[in-house]
């Protein structure tokens, strides 16, 4: 087994003096403290307004809307072949989940079935599920049992949007430091 001095001469571009250089210290860094925000470690009140958070960070990337779904086709090819409307009519929460579809479809001029709108609809849950469930008359819904659902819904939507900003982007998940406690 190489000692340091041996390791860190053999290789100069990432080490000098025995310190990491600041290129290299920087992806480490940077790659740990996204890593913390990887939804197989978020709670499940993270889980639940990271969908929100991240639309509102992406808003101001030019064409971000096309690059994700571009970017979860290659992925999962089967992202453009689902029907999120017959997805969310098989949810335990039927009426209420199809309550916000139908109002915010009339509002979007209709939904594509991509990637996109399954990041845009998991918003409008947070957004509007509590006004739509007391419009139908329903028991209100903890975050949990609506972030559970959404995920049993579509499970790749937050492993996809996590590997879009860090991977295909290039966008720290810094912007979800505050929810983190």
């Amino acid at each position: 087994m190489q000692s340091l001095s041996e390791y860190s001469q053999s290789h100069r571009q990432v080490w000098n003096d025995n310190y990491i250089v600041d290129n290299y210290r920087r992806i480490i860094r940077v790659t740990l403290a996204d890593l913390w925000h990887h939804p197989l470690l978020m709670t499940c009140n993270e889980r639940y307004y990271f969908p929100h958070e991240a639309l509102i960070e992406v808003m101001c990337v030019e064409n971000w809307e096309t690059d994700y779904a571009n970017y979860t086709e290659n992925h999962i090819p089967s992202y453009g072949k689902r029907n999120i409307e017959t997805t969310i009519q098989n949810s335990k929460y039927a009426i209420a989940f199809e309550s916000v579809y139908q109002e915010t479809y009339q509002r979007e001029d209709g939904y594509q079935n991509n990637a996109v709108v399954e990041l845009t609809y998991s918003k409008n849950i947070v957004d509007r599920i509590g006004k739509n469930l007391a419009k139908t008359n329903q028991k209100s819904l903890t975050m949990h049992e609506v972030e559970q659902e959404l995920t049993s819904l579509f499970p790749e939507r937050l492993t996809e949007l996590y590997s879009f900003f860090v991977v295909k982007k290039k966008i720290s998940m810094s912007f979800l430091q505050s929810s983190r406690v």
